[in-house]
């Protein structure tokens, strides 16, 4: 996993698995943003899958699913709302990290 980090409450990296969920909340992640669109790829781990091991490491989980420079308001919105707390350190990940 290859992350950037933005500042020290943001960091983004491209597709995740399952073990690198853990690693990140072992950095001291809480929220955990999917932009990635359920289907991109056959091999993809499902936005319920990461779902259910994000939440059962403790962390939230945020799915805001979009296509690479289509965002909608609504997704600047929800996006924007995850990340406003700046006591939570936010780690958001797509298919390779630009979405985000």
């Amino acid at each position: 996993m290859e992350c950037k980090k933005i500042n020290d409450s943001f960091s983004l990296s491209g597709s995740l698995n399952l073990a690198e969920l853990a690693k990140l909340k072992q950095q001291g992640i809480d929220v955990i943003i999917n932009s990635r669109i359920d289907g991109e790829a056959p091999e993809q781990i499902s936005s319920d899958e990461y779902q259910r091991t994000v939440e059962s490491l403790g962390m939230r989980y945020v799915f805001i699913p979009v296509k690479s420079l289509e965002y909608s308001a609504t997704a600047i919105k929800r996006f924007h709302a995850a990340i406003s707390n700046p006591a939570l350190k936010v780690h958001g990940f797509c298919r390779s990290g630009p979405r985000i």
